[in-house]
């Protein structure tokens, strides 16, 4: 799940989008309506910490590249929303994720995605 910081001059989601790419090298087309938030502790290299709320938007994808920004640094995988939610040690996450699991579509964020 690409996460990061909200950026300046940028909407939330269009930030999502600008991470997608950069963290897991997908283009497509975003919502621009959350599909739901969670909390999380962000721990830095020397060892602090920070509560984070995050926000998900869901990103319908197009393209998959090859090559991306952070390709060296991270490992893209592909999960159902049931296998993300039971890889994640994050609650909030997959509960959010579960909620996902059996009809996706029912959520209007993701419904208005799709073609």
């Amino acid at each position: 799940m690409p996460k990061g910081w909200p950026m300046v001059g940028e909407q939330d989601w269009r930030a999502a989008e600008i991470e997608a790419l950069e963290e897991a090298g997908v283009e497509g087309t975003i919502s621009r309506k959350p599909i739901g938030e969670f909390e999380y502790a962000k721990i830095f290299n020397d060892g602090t910490s920070v509560l984070v709320k995050a926000t998900v938007y869901p990103l319908y994808v197009d393209k998959v590249k090859r090559r991306w920004k952070e390709r060296h640094e991270r490992k893209r995988h592909w999960f159902s929303p049931k296998g993300a939610a039971k890889a994640l040690k994050q609650p909030e996450l997959e509960d959010l994720l579960l909620d996902l699991k059996d009809d996706p579509k029912k959520n209007k964020s993701i419904r208005e995605l799709l073609p």
